[in-house]
């Protein structure tokens, strides 16, 4: 009799501590066991199997062709899902999406480290043009008029050494002319030049440019007290190709820093 009892006693014992698990033989079966199930788990349990099978879900979704989905988005739950959960308790439920998750963490570092190499290259690049256009150094730069037959013409005479390891065939800068004391500048905008003969790298030449006095670079007065700056923007090599296009903004700066801080242990 005690033996009885005590086997009797045991086998309560371990069906009290077996989790309940879900019923995929239907649909209203399946339903039924998960309201069970959450019933019989703690509440903070029971949001984590809710959470999980949002996100087993989702995967299912992602794993279906277009066709898949709308018959996914016809029904409460499909029978896919249904099979792949029968049979499955609370932990094994909370398991599937822990793994569901790692695979897709798994696959967004993949991609994210791809483009962590992108933007690297990229902000290299960048570093590299930032490096030839200080190289093409302009030393000095004037704004004049000059007597001509008829009338006199406004010259732009630049000294610029040529630093870069490459020849340079054309370049095209920003240029901002004033006097000391004005807060506007006479005249400021962008010009280029196509270099006859090209500048080789090491040299240094000056050239005297005549603008369209017919745009903006016609209004500036004829004084003495001219002040110019150049500031170089584009550089052309030997083939007339641009070799300071790279770019590295604000924004792709941003975008590397997140990627890094949540992928990289940088």
């Amino acid at each position: 009799m005690r033996v009885s009892t005590f086997l009797a006693f045991l086998i309560l014992l371990i069906t009290g501590c077996t989790e309940p698990k879900l019923n995929g033989s239907s649909k209203e079966a399946f339903q039924n066991s998960v309201t069970e199930m959450k019933q019989n788990i703690s509440d903070d349990k029971a949001a984590k199997v809710d959470s999980a099978l949002k996100i087993i879900g989702v995967s299912e979704i992602q794993n279906e062709s277009s066709g898949g989905l709308l018959q996914l988005m016809n029904s409460q739950l499909d029978k896919k899902l249904i099979r792949t959960l029968d049979e499955k308790t609370a932990s094994d439920i909370i398991a599937m999406a822990d793994s569901i998750l790692q695979d897709e963490f798994k696959r967004q570092k993949q991609q994210a480290l791809k483009e962590i190499k992108r933007l690297e290259e990229k902000r290299e690049a960048y570093k590299n043009t930032e490096s030839l256009l200080s190289r093409f150094k302009v030393q000095s730069a004037r704004t004049y008029y000059q007597e001509d037959m008829f009338t006199d013409k406004l010259i732009i005479e630049l000294t610029i050494t040529n630093n870069t390891g490459t020849t340079i065939s054309k370049f095209e800068a920003f240029a901002r002319v004033s006097s000391a004391g004005r807060d506007v500048p006479w005249h400021q905008g962008e010009f280029n030049y196509e270099i006859n003969g090209a500048i080789q790298t090491g040299e240094t030449k000056t050239w005297k440019l005549v603008p369209n006095q017919f745009s903006g670079w016609g209004d500036i007065p004829d004084r003495n007290d001219l002040i110019t700056t150049v500031e170089i923007k584009t550089l052309f090599g030997p083939q007339g190709n641009d070799i300071t296009n790279a770019k590295f903004t604000d924004s792709d700066s941003a975008r590397l820093k997140i990627l890094k801080d949540v992928y990289t242990d940088e």
